[in-house]
């Protein structure tokens, strides 16, 4: 089974189809309007029991992961989220690239209780157009986190589930996790 935040598995999802699927988006991301339905939010206490929240971040607003990158050598840390968690929304075809930014965070451990804080210094890349994502550097390296709060980072795999494949989509924000499979893969963005 995958262990994936919300806002990953949203960009797996945007980042593996093909291309004419693109104009898609919006109506195969719907599915995932079900994951706030206030039933599945008001969840027993437990509901959050069976999954792993390591790696995942609570923003002030938002969910996010602490991602590395297969085969680069970034000396800070990066975190994984959606545009719209940024603090102004986008411009339509509008991208933010190299900015500075102040985000404060919390890194989640195993059992979503807080194993320390972080602060998200810039925008590597944020958008929400044809898909809704941004990658935020950190102001510590993977190493001071991994010696300081003992969490290591997910890898974004550079190959797509299978379609059917069980996942879990962790939210950092709620403290809860989700069960599903994945519906659909879009080939390339």
């Amino acid at each position: 089974m995958f262990r994936l935040s919300l806002i990953t598995i949203c960009t797996v999802f945007a980042m593996n189809g093909n291309a004419g699927a693109l104009e898609d988006i919006n109506k195969n991301l719907s599915a995932f309007d079900q994951i706030t339905d206030i039933s599945v939010l008001n969840q027993p206490q437990n509901f959050m029991v069976d999954y792993d929240f390591s790696g995942v971040i609570k923003l002030s607003n938002c969910s996010a992961s602490l991602v590395k990158l297969k085969n680069t050598n970034y000396t800070k840390a990066l975190m994984l989220t959606n545009g719209h968690c940024m603090r102004r929304f986008q411009k339509p075809g509008e991208v933010i690239v190299d900015k500075s930014t102040t985000m404060r965070a919390t890194i989640l451990d195993e059992d979503a209780s807080s194993a320390g804080r972080v602060v998200g210094k810039r925008i590597v890349y944020a958008t929400m157009t044809r898909t809704d994502m941004a990658i935020i550097e950190l102001n510590k390296t993977y190493e001071e986190i991994k010696t300081e709060y003992g969490i290591e980072p997910l890898l974004i795999s550079d190959e797509a589930p299978v379609v059917g494949t069980d996942i879990e989509i962790i939210s950092g924000y709620w403290r809860r996790g989700f069960s599903c499979a994945v519906e659909n893969i879009v080939h390339n963005l």
